[in-house]
């Protein structure tokens, strides 16, 4: 994503590594996600500063099939359905302590605006875990996840380092964070994020959907309305 980092991300990059030095993902991450799998990760020791503790992929994934997507393309049913099938496996594997694995889905279903992923995808950068230690990408992903509709506890993460920036690097850190929403934004990527309650529960959690799915809907309750015992047409005259 970030071909080029402007020397002003530097400073920035400096100062998040303090913050993640000071592990306020790690002791603010429990409570709202799917399955409170960020509680789990704490047990895991962090990468060193600049140390890439993985071989897994970097931030270059495309989803196959389709090439960049934007706004005002209509996403097709088998990419909504990858899509959805990519953030199932990624909370699956990240919620058994595979964060390597989950890596490439987390990022494959972040980069399309699923913001549970964005935010689980933010914590694994900042610790360095199954993705290099990247303090821009993880304050990137964070910032997208708590913007717009998003959970309670997003919303407090990013409250909690942004009161820790220093007024003089505020512009700095809000362009990396304006910078991911720009392209993982639920406006670019045609996604609509909300609180839902988990079935005979009061357990509420984040869900995101495509907005282009309603379109397929209207086309399936269509289908379903026609009888199937309709009577045939009458034959052809010979």
């Amino acid at each position: 994503m970030r071909s080029g980092v402007h020397p002003t991300q530097a400073v920035v990059a400096a100062l998040l590594l303090a913050i993640a030095t000071a592990s306020i993902l790690a002791e603010e991450t429990s409570g709202t996600t799917d399955d409170g799998a960020m509680q789990a990760a704490r047990s895991e020791p962090a990468a060193a500063p600049g140390q890439d503790n993985t071989e897994g992929p970097m931030e270059e994934m495309v989803v196959e099939g389709m090439g960049p997507l934007g706004p005002d393309d209509v996403r097709d049913l088998v990419f909504i359905n990858q899509i959805y099938n990519a953030h199932s496996e990624a909370g699956r594997l990240y919620s058994q302590g595979r964060y390597k694995e989950a890596f490439p889905y987390l990022l494959e279903a972040a980069q399309q605006g699923f913001k549970t992923s964005q935010f689980r995808l933010a914590y694994l950068y900042r610790r360095g875990l199954g993705a290099p230690f990247d303090p821009i990408a993880a304050i990137g992903w964070l910032g997208a996840a708590a913007r717009g509709n998003s959970t309670p506890e997003m919303k407090r993460v990013y409250r909690d380092i942004w009161a820790r920036v220093p007024p003089e690097r505020q512009q700095e850190f809000m362009a990396i964070v304006d910078e991911y929403v720009a392209q993982y934004g639920n406006d670019v990527t045609r996604t609509s994020c909300r609180m839902t309650r988990k079935a005979g529960t009061y357990v509420k959690r984040m869900t995101c959907q495509f907005d282009d799915e309603r379109l397929y809907a209207d086309y399936e309750t269509l289908l379903g309305d026609l009888s199937p015992d309709t009577a045939p047409p009458a034959p052809l005259p010979e």
